[in-house]
C-alpha cells in the first residue's frame, strides 16, 4: 500500500466545501450536462467528481488529460461512494508496476496475458476466481489501484470530464468516503500537479541521450530509491524507451520518486522526454525536456532564488530583496528546486546550508554538477554563529561560494 505523509496546503484540491452543486451547475458542470456532451467538457475533475459524489449519482466519470497524447482515468462511483477507479494502459505498464510493488506472486500470471488492454480490475478478478487470491487480497489490490488511479485523476487541474450514466458496480469491490480517502494523497497529488505543469505523467516515456553523465550523477540517488540489486545499467535501464511505470518496476521503485529523479536528468540533458506513441529516438514524436541547453541564453535580470525550508526566512529574504527592486523566488522544497532553477535561470541561488550539506540531499553537488546552473553564484544562508553546515557542505561541493 502506499502510505505518503499529509501536506499542509493541498487539501483544498479535494476537501473544500465551497463547492456547491449550484455553482457548478451554474458553469455547466451538472451531471446532465456532462452526460450529454460526447466531447466532454474543461473542468477540474476533483471538483466534478465533488459534485456528483454530494449528488449521490451512480455512474463512471471520464477525464481525460487537455494534452491529447496522454491517457485518462476514470473513477466509478454508487451512490455517492467510490467503487473503483482506473486509466488507460494501453501496453500494460501500469499493471505491471503495482503487481511489482504489491503482489509480485501475480507477474508469471501477467506475463502469459496479451499485453495491450490488461485491465487490473479484469486480472485481478480472473485471478480471483481462479483461487489465486483471497477475496480479502483482492479488495486489498482493487483498493491500491485504486488509490493510485485517483492520485493522478485529481493532480488534473484541468481535463476533459464526461459521466457515464448506468454504469453497475460489481458487489466485491471496495467503498471509499470521500474526502476522507484522499487524506492520505494529498503529498502525491500535489507533486503530480507539479510533475503535471510539464506534461509529465507515469505514461511518459523516456529515451537515453548520456549514458554515462547519467550514472555518474544519478547511480547513487537511484539506488536510495531502487530496490532492485545489482542496479541495472542505464542501457538496460532505459531499453525499449520504457515509460515510467515500466521503468519503476524495473528498478523496483516508487513512480513519484522515479519520474522526479528522471525530471531532472531530462533537465541536465542526460534523458529525453518523449510523446507517447513514440517509437524511435529522434522521431517525429519526440519531445526534449523544458529547456535544453541550445534554447537557453542567460538568465532573468534582477532575478534571485532563495532556496530555504523556513517561512520566515523567505519572508526576510523577500523582504529585503524586493524592496531593493529584484524579482524573487522562493522554494521551499529541494525535490523542486531544480527544475524551477533551469526554468528560471536567475542571477544568484540563496540556500539553506543545512540542505547544501545534508547526505541525502546533495543538492549542492546537483546545482553545481549542472551545465546550467553551474556559473551561478551560490551562496549559503546560515546562523551566524554556526560553522558546522558550511563546512560540510564545503567537504561535498567544495566550490561553494562563501
Amino acid at each position: 500500500m502506499i502510505h505518503p505523509s499529509p501536506q499542509p496546503g493541498a487539501a483544498s484540491l479535494v476537501t473544500s466545501n465551497s463547492l456547491a452543486n449550484h455553482d457548478l451547475a451554474n458553469h455547466g458542470l451538472a451531471s446532465n450536462a456532462l452526460t450529454n456532451n460526447s466531447l466532454g467538457r474543461v473542468a477540474a475533475p476533483a471538483r466534478v467528481l465533488q459534485m456528483l459524489i454530494e449528488q449521490g449519482v451512480t455512474g463512471r466519470l471520464h477525464a481525460t488529460p487537455l494534452q491529447s497524447n496522454l491517457p485518462g482515468w476514470f473513477v466509478d462511483i454508487a451512490q455517492g461512494k467510490i467503487q473503483f477507479a482506473g486509466g488507460q494502459d494501453p501496453q500494460g505498464d501500469r499493471l505491471t508496476y503495482l503487481l511489482q510493488r504489491s503482489y509480485r506472486q501475480l507477474l508469471p500470471l501477467l506475463q502469459q496475458q496479451p499485453k495491450a488492454g490488461r485491465s487490473p480490475y479484469a486480472f485481478l478478478h480472473q485471478c480471483w476466481q481462479q483461487g489465486q487470491l483471497s477475496l480479502q487480497d483482492l479488495r486489498q489490490l482493487l483498493r491500491l489501484a485504486s488509490e493510485e488511479a485517483l492520485i493522478h485523476l485529481l493532480a488534473m487541474l484541468q481535463g476533459r470530464v464526461q459521466f457515464e450514466r448506468g454504469v453497475t458496480p460489481d458487489p466485491i469491490l471496495i467503498s471509499l468516503n470521500f474526502p476522507q480517502a484522499m487524506d492520505p494523497l494529498e503529498e502525491q497529488i500535489a507533486q503530480w500537479q507539479f510533475l503535471g505543469e510539464r506534461q509529465i505523467s507515469p505514461h511518459r516515456r523516456l529515451s537515453l541521450v548520456r549514458g554515462s553523465r547519467f550514472e555518474e550523477q544519478f547511480r547513487i540517488p537511484l539506488l536510495a530509491q531502487s530496490r532492485a540489486r545489482p542496479l541495472p545499467s542505464p542501457q538496460d535501464l532505459l531499453a525499449n524507451q520504457p515509460s515510467l511505470y515500466r521503468l519503476a518496476a524495473r528498478l523496483n521503485g516508487d513512480v513519484l520518486a522515479i519520474a522526479q529523479l528522471m525530471d531532472q536528468a531530462a533537465n541536465f540533458g542526460y534523458l529525453r522526454w518523449l510523446d507517447r506513441d513514440s517509437t524511435q529516438a529522434g522521431g517525429q514524436g519526440d519531445r526534449p525536456g523544458p529547456r535544453s541547453a541550445s534554447r537557453c541564453h542567460g538568465g532573468n535580470p534582477g532575478t534571485i532564488a532563495c532556496l530555504d525550508s523556513s517561512p520566515a526566512v523567505q519572508r526576510q529574504v523577500r523582504s529585503c530583496l524586493e524592496g531593493a527592486g529584484y524579482r524573487v523566488i522562493g522554494l521551499s522544497y529541494p525535490q523542486q528546486a531544480l527544475s524551477i532553477l533551469i526554468k528560471e535561470r536567475p542571477q544568484l541561488i540563496l540556500m539553506d546550508g543545512a540542505l547544501a550539506s545534508a547526505e541525502e540531499q546533495g543538492l549542492g553537488r546537483l546545482l553545481r554538477g549542472s551545465p546550467l546552473l553551474k556559473a551561478i553564484p551560490l551562496l549559503l544562508l546560515t546562523p551566524h554563529d554556526s560553522l558546522i553546515n558550511p563546512i560540510r557542505a564545503k567537504r561535498r561541493c567544495p566550490d561553494l561560494d562563501r
